[in-house]
């Protein structure tokens, strides 16, 4: 199937580079389609670097070639892509790598592409997997099923992974496509041929398809948009909201009626299965309509089509309006001079499938209270989902917003995310940051060239945002809208305002129709020399031209960058001051700590009810970090929000000797005045020392500093006192030498160490030969395995079989002696920092063996000598730290000299008939082992 779909492809590329050649001999001018003009460049594995001799990337820079010796492109789009395999974030910084690199190699080979070229990394090809998994007719249905049930899931990337991973088929699923999930897709989003334009195939209110095409192809056309659009809609209304939706396809009058007709009815089919394979539990409520040839529409299209002068335009509709057939009506047209115009400009618009949803009767969409440069996230999700509510739409209006001021006409970018407040407030102030960072990294993704440009800050529970969107809901009494809102203003802790929520009758109103649209990050941007209109310019965030922050140092905290919550240790000092506070915990060990107390800090820009958030989430960070690495830690660490650090501001100030004294005196005025510290801060902000405070001051002030507290040593016992009375002293000196042991505090402060295993080497035995035996009585066929582990990747063996077995009437024998000697390496991934975790995943190997054999079935035999030479492959499963259980097969070179016998009627003689020597090439062994890994004991370090 693979080898046919190739073909086919190659031939299809072969004929359009023919087709284009004939067509410039003749000096016609002429249209390719974006679905006829798009390459496919493939790369290899966890690679970035275009290799034109790879796969088919040579027919496909030859069809480049074609296309620039006939035209211009006004606009050339590339979508990278990365097969599935590995983590998400991985994959999306690859595809972004792949379209950088592609982006330079083409400009660099098509110099006149300089400053044509957009790029769209998409992470994982999912879509294209499933478009495979669909068209393999070599699958087992059963298997198919599986797979698709798990690709069309709503799991995240990482977790369908997994699942497929542990499939029956994944072998065989990874073998067999992900080497063509990993590409760049080349668009001629513009190429025309001098003179010409290119056809607008454009429709946001159904799935287009090519003239000929009954596939649902997201890339074509306005499909994306659409199709967000549409699964934005049905997950706002839900299943029950739903009555039903309608299919109404058709097709352009190009071709006999009978067959547009059945071309219409497939895509009216494909629309429905693209529905359904995402949302299964409507199926029962879609129904499909096909309506062939779609003259009404082309009437439509060439009333209000501007470029037809007056008189074509009558002419072209005197015969769509004519009694004659379909077939004679689209002859007739043919034979205009505007058939080409028809053909390339209108009838594409008309290769369509129109969806229609039809809500249950008085169903409404769910609140979704977001604005166009909201992206939201599901309840427990912090990662950005194109496909999730109106996210599509908000990211498409982002784009176009980035894309239109242009990277030097952007000042900055702020990121405010936040979460509703379903659940604990310190999971919540952890999910809200998580939203912000996977904001950032979707943008930074596709504009690298922004990421200084960017800050992010995390609301935590969005209580004000709530309180805004009860007072605006109509739907809700006075009565309730009151005693909600008396809840939300109460003093109460977060958490008990929660708990206090969900006993009112109106909980289930507020988590699905106001809550969902609290899942979000919203993203201001602000142009270079002034703001847009309603978009305030980012907290925390210094002028565009004001010089580079100071990056603090010092050992004693962890500090955190602008707008940070998360612990990096290449953040100033980090590293060293990490280091120091580990170094603090095992000096005397986990068990000699009493407690540690973290006290998180913050600068005092921006809002105080941010910074204080901001400030516990710093503290989690490092309560987080702590535990990560000293679980058994957990309940002795206190996390304690300072806030604002208003004393450290002020000490601060009076050592700055960069400060004049004037200077001094007017921010230390400000800073002890008894107004709140909001309208401090907005004071302050008026001085022309502020711009010195944001960058020099400040980021010292952002810190939080663990402090270790050890448990108290036992007291020594008191030394004996002896009384006057009982000391007597001879008139002789005594002279006492000076033997005193003295301990360093090294010494006597040493912790042993605890004990690591190594592996030395493993013993196995090969169950395939343990079982095998002859007739007249079981005859197994002991054997023995050595091995030794070379470093974490390679082991050598060294295998003996040593069956002996005559029966007693000495008719039959079983009598082999077989060494064999190899190498392995071990290609699966293994922690080297548990040197038990070896011999364990996949392997390969090359073996050599000898040996000689005498076989007697019954009466007559065979012996002789035999050397082999081959290679395996196997896969060893931890059955334990010490345990494995291998399986391998291998195949190769097998030779012998063997010579064949008959017994005497006694059976005590051989009588030799013949000899010779015989080779064989194929399956030289199969195994399956049980292994067992010696291993000493060493301590590492004190």
């Amino acid at each position: 199937m693979n080898f046919l779909t190739n073909t086919l492809v190659t031939v299809t590329k072969a004929g359009l580079k023919a087709a284009l050649v004939v067509a410039l001999m003749f000096g016609q001018s002429f249209f390719i389609r974006a679905q006829e003009s798009t390459q496919r460049i493939y790369y290899r594995f966890d690679n970035a670097v275009v290799d034109p001799a790879y796969l088919s990337n040579a027919e496909a820079f030859s069809a480049i070639d074609a296309v620039f010796a006939g035209g211009h492109s006004e606009a050339l789009e590339i979508a990278t892509f990365s097969s599935p395999e590995g983590n998400f974030n991985y994959n999306l910084n690859l595809s972004t790598r792949r379209a950088k690199a592609i982006a330079k190699y083409l400009v660099a080979r098509y110099p006149q592409l300089d400053g044509k070229i957009s790029v769209n990394p998409n992470a994982e090809a999912w879509e294209a997997l499933r478009a495979a998994v669909v068209a393999d007719s070599r699958l087992s249905e059963s298997a198919k099923a599986a797979m698709l049930q798990i690709i069309d899931s709503n799991d995240s990337a990482d977790a369908k992974e997994k699942k497929l991973g542990a499939l029956q088929s994944w072998k065989y699923l990874y073998s067999n496509y992900f080497r063509t999930l990993r590409y760049a897709e080349i668009r001629f989003t513009g190429f025309a041929a001098e003179g010409t334009d290119k056809a607008d195939v454009a429709a946001l209110d159904a799935i287009l398809f090519d003239i000929n095409s009954v596939e649902v192809d997201r890339n074509f056309g306005t499909n994306a948009q659409f199709l967000d659009n549409l699964a934005a809609t049905i997950q706002s209304l839900g299943a029950d909201g739903i009555d039903s939706i309608e299919i109404v396809a058709m097709a352009s009058p190009e071709g006999s009626v009978a067959e547009n007709d059945i071309l219409a009815s497939k895509r009216a089919q494909a629309a429905r299965e693209y529905i359904v394979a995402r949302f299964p539990e409507l199926e029962g409520k879609i129904t499909v309509r096909s309506i062939g040839e779609t003259w009404d529409g082309l009437k439509s299209a060439v009333k209000e089509d501007a470029t037809l002068s007056a008189e074509s335009r009558s002419e072209i509709l005197s015969i769509i309006d004519s009694t004659t057939s379909a077939d004679e009506k689209e002859a007739a047209l043919r034979n205009l001079p505007e058939w080409k115009h028809i053909s390339e400009d209108i009838f594409p618009g008309l290769h369509q499938a129109r969806v229609c949803v039809n809500k249950s009767e008085g169903s409404a969409m769910k609140v979704v209270p977001a604005s166009e440069e909201d992206i939201l996230f599901d309840l427990t999700s912090s990662e950005v989902d194109r496909d999730f509510s109106t996210n599509a739409q908000a990211l498409d209006n982002l784009a176009a917003t980035i894309e239109k001021l242009g990277v030097e006409g952007i000042e900055s970018i702020e990121i405010v995310a936040m979460a509703s407040p379903e659940g604990p407030v310190t999971e919540n102030d952890i999910l809200a940051a998580k939203r912000a960072q996977a904001a950032y990294d979707y943008i930074v993704a596709r504009y690298p060239e922004l990421e200084s440009k960017i800050t992010m800050r995390s609301a935590g529970e969005a209580w004000d945002e709530l309180k805004a969107a009860v007072k605006e809901d109509v739907t809700l009494s006075s009565e309730s809208r009151s005693e909600i809102l008396s809840i939300i203003d109460s003093t109460a802790s977060a958490d008990e305002k929660e708990a206090a929520l969900r006993n009112r009758p109106e909980w289930k109103h507020l988590s699905e129709d106001i809550f969902p649209g609290l899942h979000r990050a919203s993203v201001s941007i602000k142009k270079a020399g002034k703001a847009e209109d309603g978009v305030q310019p980012a907290s925390d965030q210094p002028a565009k031209d004001t010089v580079k922050r100071a990056i603090p140092t010092s050992t004693e905290a962890v500090f955190f960058d602008l707008n940070s919550v998360s612990v990096d240790r290449n953040y100033g000092t980090n590293g060293e001051a990490l280091d120091e506070l580990i170094s603090l915990i095992e000096s005397r060990g986990t068990d000699e700590i009493e407690s540690i107390e973290i006290l998180a800090k913050t600068s005092p820009d921006g809002t105080v009810t941010v910074n204080e958030r901001c400030a516990k989430q710093r503290g989690q960070a490092v309560y987080d970090y702590i535990v990560a690495r000293y679980p058994e830690l957990k309940n002795k660490i206190t996390v304690r929000s300072a806030g604002e650090a208003w004393e450290d501001l002020k000490a601060a100030v009076e050592s700055d000797e960069e400060l004049s004294d004037s200077s001094r005196s007017k921010i230390l005025s400000i800073i002890v005045s008894p107004a709140d510290p909001d309208e401090k801060e907005a004071r302050m902000r008026e001085l022309p020392e502020w711009e010195h405070l944001l960058n020099e001051v400040f980021p010292s002030l952002r810190n939080a500093r663990a402090e270790v507290k050890h448990k108290e040593a036992p007291a020594e016992p008191a030394m004996p006192t002896a009384q006057p009375a009982d000391i007597t002293v001879d008139d002789e000196p005594i002279v006492v030498a000076d033997t005193t042991l003295r301990l360093t505090e090294d010494v006597l402060n040493i912790t042993p160490a605890p004990a690591v295993k190594y592996p030395r080497f493993a013993v196995s035995t090969n169950l395939v030969y343990d079982l095998f035996g002859v007739t007249d009585g079981f005859r197994f066929t002991p054997n023995v395995s050595l091995e030794f582990p070379i470093g974490n990747k390679w082991s050598t063996f060294i295998d003996y079989a040593f069956p002996w077995w005559v029966t007693k009437g000495n008719n039959q024998a079983w009598q082999i002696l077989k060494w064999d000697i190899g190498s392995r390496y071990w290609l699966s991934r293994h922690n080297s920092k548990v040197p038990m975790d070896i011999l364990s995943g996949h392997f390969v190997g090359i073996d050599l063996g000898a040996g000689y054999y005498d076989i007697e079935p019954k009466h007559k035999g065979w012996q002789g000598e035999f050397q082999t030479v081959g290679i395996e492959y196997g896969y060893a499963w931890k059955l334990g730290q010490a345990w494995r259980l291998d399986a391998y097969v291998g195949a190769g070179w097998l030779g012998t000299h063997y010579r064949y016998y008959v017994g005497d009627s006694t059976d005590q003689h051989l009588l030799y008939r013949n000899h010779g020597k015989m080779t064989w090439l194929g399956p030289t062994k199969a195994g399956i082992s049980i292994k067992y890994i010696f291993n000493t004991e060493r301590r590492n370090g004190r």
